[in-house]
C-alpha cells in the first residue's frame, strides 16, 4: 500500500468510526411523520427524454459495496438527504421530500394550501402537489411563497397553479422584495456560464451508482423537468412584516444577501413552527457557490442568524426549511441556529484576521479549521460549501482575486502558459 493509500485509508477510518458513534437523532427527523410516498417512483417529463425524477436513483445507497466506494460521511448524509415521499411536519404543516434537491412545504390554510418552495420544474411539483391530493384531500392552493430567488425555489411553481389564476386573485405570490430582478438577472446574465459550471458543481452527468453521483450534500440531484415561473403579487419589504392568508399567520425576516441576494424566513405564532428559507441547512452552506454567483456575505449571514434566534427560536417547537429535513424542540433549534451562526462568524472573522496579517487566499483555506465544538457538528460539515473555498470566499469579498503578487496581475491563459512549460522543459519530446 502507497503512502497515499494508506493516509487515505486512515481518514476513512476516522470518518466511519465517527459516523457509527453518531446519536441517529438526524435519521429520527427524518423519519418522523412519515404518511406515503408515489407508487410509480419514476417522475415523466412532459416532453424530452429521461424522466424529471427516480425516486429509486439512490437506491444503491443501501448497498454494502457503497462503503467501500462514497465516503461514510458523505454516505450517512445522502441516507438522510434522499428519504423521500409525504412527512408531517406537526398538524397543518407537511413536507414532501427527496423530489427534487429542494423541498416543498404545504400549509393548511383552511380553504386551500399556502406552498412554499415549489422544486424546480413543473412536473416535480405537481407530482408532490398530487401526493398531498391523495392522502390528505384535494384542496386548491390559495398561495405560493417563494422563499428566495434560485431556481429550486420557484421553478415549479406552474406545477401547483397558473397565470390566469394569479392574475385573477384566486391565487397570491409572495416574495421578497427584489426576487424577480434577483431572479432574472441571475439567469440572464451570468446563465450559461453559470448552467455549464453547475453540470460540475451538482454531477448532473454522473450515473447513479457505487462509483457515481451521491447527491449534492445539499439534497438529491435538481428534478429535470420544465422550468417556470410567475412573478410574485406581494412583496415582503422588511422584518416584522405581517401576512395572513387563510387562517394562517405570518411574520416575516427578511434576509438579504445571506444565501441569495433577495431572501426572507418567516414564523407561524399559532403554529409555534419557523421557517428558516435556505439560511440554515444540513451543512455548512457556499458563500461562494462552485456553479458561480455573487459573494455572500458571511457577517451578515451570521447576523441575521442571530436576528432569527431573537425573533422566532425561542418561540418555536419546530423548525423547517428549504431543503433537508426538520428539527423539533425549542433548545435543539436553538442549538442549531446557534452553531450555524457561530461557523459563518468564526469563518469571517478569523479569514479577516489572517488577510491582514499578510496570507493570502490560498494559504488561509490551507490553515483555516472550524473549532471542535463546532466542526464536530454534522450540519456544519462540508457537504456543500467548506471551510477551504468558503474562506476564499470572504477574502474575495474584501480585497478581489488579486494576491499582491506582481507575476499574478497579468498571468499568462492556460494554453499559451502550457506551451512555455513544455517548451521550458525541452519540448514535447522531452517532457
Amino acid at each position: 500500500m502507497s503512502a497515499q493509500q494508506s493516509a487515505a485509508s486512515k481518514a476513512l477510518e476516522e470518518v466511519r468510526q465517527l459516523v457509527a458513534a453518531d446519536d441517529r437523532r438526524d435519521f429520527e427527523f427524518a423519519e418522523r411523520g412519515f404518511i406515503a410516498t408515489r407508487k410509480d417512483p419514476v417522475i415523466p417529463r412532459d416532453t424530452g427524454d429521461g424522466p424529471a425524477f427516480d425516486l429509486t436513483a439512490y437506491d444503491y445507497l443501501e448497498d454494502d459495496r457503497t462503503a467501500e466506494t462514497v465516503n461514510p460521511s458523505l454516505r450517512r448524509q445522502a441516507k438522510i438527504l434522499t428519504k423521500h415521499g409525504l412527512f408531517k411536519v406537526m398538524d397543518g404543516i407537511y413536507q414532501v421530500r427527496g423530489f427534487c434537491v429542494s423541498t416543498v412545504t404545504f400549509i393548511d390554510a383552511g380553504d386551500g394550501w399556502i406552498v412554499v418552495d415549489p422544486l424546480t420544474s413543473v412536473e416535480a411539483a405537481r407530482a408532490a402537489y398530487e401526493l398531498v391530493s391523495e392522502h390528505l384531500g384535494a384542496k386548491p392552493v390559495i398561495s405560493v411563497i417563494y422563499s428566495h430567488s434560485h431556481a429550486d425555489h420557484y421553478a415549479g411553481v406552474g406545477g401547483v397553479t397558473n397565470a390566469a389564476d394569479v392574475a385573477a386573485g384566486k391565487v397570491s405570490i409572495v416574495a421578497p422584495l427584489g426576487f424577480l430582478k434577483e431572479a432574472v438577472s441571475e439567469n440572464i446574465i451570468a446563465g450559461p456560464a453559470m448552467l455549464r459550471r453547475a453540470r460540475y458543481q451538482f454531477g448532473l452527468t454522473l450515473k447513479h451508482g457505487c462509483c457515481g453521483e451521491a447527491t449534492s450534500g445539499l439534497g438529491p440531484k435538481p428534478s429535470m423537468g420544465t422550468p417556470s415561473l410567475i412573478a410574485p403579487t406581494i412583496d415582503i419589504t422588511h422584518t416584522g412584516q405581517e401576512l395572513t392568508v387563510g387562517n394562517v399567520r405570518m411574520v416575516f425576516q427578511i434576509t438579504p444577501g445571506t444565501e441569495a441576494p433577495a431572501e426572507m424566513n418567516f414564523y407561524l405564532p399559532d403554529h409555534r413552527a419557523v421557517f428558516m428559507a435556505e439560511n440554515a441547512n444540513l451543512c455548512m452552506h457556499n458563500l461562494l457557490p462552485a456553479r458561480g454567483a455573487l459573494v455572500r456575505d458571511a457577517k451578515a449571514w451570521a447576523d441575521y442568524l442571530t436576528e432569527s434566534i431573537r425573533l422566532f427560536a425561542g418561540e418555536s417547537d419546530v423548525m423547517f426549511a428549504a431543503h433537508g429535513i426538520p428539527r423539533f424542540g425549542t433548545e435543539e433549534i436553538v442549538t442549531f441556529l446557534a452553531n450555524h451562526r457561530d461557523a459563518y462568524k468564526f469563518l469571517h472573522d478569523q479569514t479577516i484576521r489572517l488577510m491582514n496579517t499578510g496570507l493570502v487566499a490560498a494559504e488561509i483555506a490551507e490553515v483555516l479549521k472550524l473549532p471542535d465544538v463546532l466542526a464536530k457538528q454534522w450540519y456544519n460539515r462540508g457537504y456543500y460549501g467548506t471551510t477551504s473555498h468558503n474562506s476564499k470566499a470572504i477574502y474575495q469579498r474584501y480585497i478581489g482575486w488579486y494576491d499582491a503578487n506582481p507575476a499574478n496581475l497579468n498571468p499568462l491563459p492556460p494554453e499559451p502558459a502550457a506551451k512555455r512549460y513544455v517548451e521550458a522543459m525541452g519540448g514535447q519530446q522531452a517532457v
